[in-house]
């Protein structure tokens, strides 16, 4: 028995699950899941920001960019954005990155509280997560992409192993805590998925 279930939204869900047997004897469970969304990271990171704007410029124009990507008319759903504007989400959340490390660095010139620093490193956590998820959800719906013409098979499978490489490569930077090198990973990654599809689609 293994029961499924979709959730729309980024949050904190309690799941209750009840078996009952031929019998009509049951038993029951409740665990708590949290469910993460790209548009919902990206908002979190938004939301740990705000309050440490006012004291420092730095984290005010990290919280800028943050905004500027959560414009609703980039994104298509929680998870996606739309092909032609998902560059714009990108850069946006890689200059939040910058200005965030930036500001963790000139923590003793800006005056930086330790929970403006903790807020800091929170919200860049948050960012990663967005561009993580965005650029790892559309290369698994797509990594078995086959073109409608066959000679750009190969083209289309090479911008995929692209997109591959550079989603690993922005993992292993996160962990290694190069997170500018991780943003700029996760949106060559996303956009080789995006060069994969459209050789995929062409027809001459």
């Amino acid at each position: 028995l293994t029961p499924t279930h979709t959730y729309a939204k980024h949050g904190v869900y309690t799941v209750a699950l009840t078996v009952t047997d031929n019998h009509l004897a049951s038993s029951s469970d409740t665990l708590t899941v949290t469910v993460m969304s790209a548009l919902g990271c990206a908002s979190e990171a938004l939301d740990t920001l705000t309050p440490y704007v006012v004291p420092s410029k730095r984290i005010e124009k990290a919280a800028q960019a943050v905004a500027a990507s959560l414009a609703p008319g980039y994104w298509t759903d929680e998870m996606h954005v739309h092909a032609k504007e998902g560059h714009k989400v990108f850069s946006e959340l890689h200059k939040a990155v910058q200005e965030l490390q930036q500001a963790l660095k000139d923590a003793g010139k800006e005056k930086l509280s330790a929970a403006a620093a903790s807020a800091a490193h929170e919200a860049m956590a948050h960012i990663l997560c967005a561009a993580q998820l965005l650029a790892e959800t559309v290369y698994l719906e797509n990594e078995g992409l086959v073109a409608a013409q066959a000679k750009h098979q190969q083209a289309v499978n090479h911008a995929l192993a692209q997109a591959q490489a550079a989603l690993d490569e922005g993992d292993a930077e996160v962990m290694a805590g190069k997170n500018d090198n991780a943003a700029q990973s996760y949106r060559q990654s996303w956009q080789k998925t995006q060069e994969a599809l459209e050789l995929a689609a062409k027809t001459n």
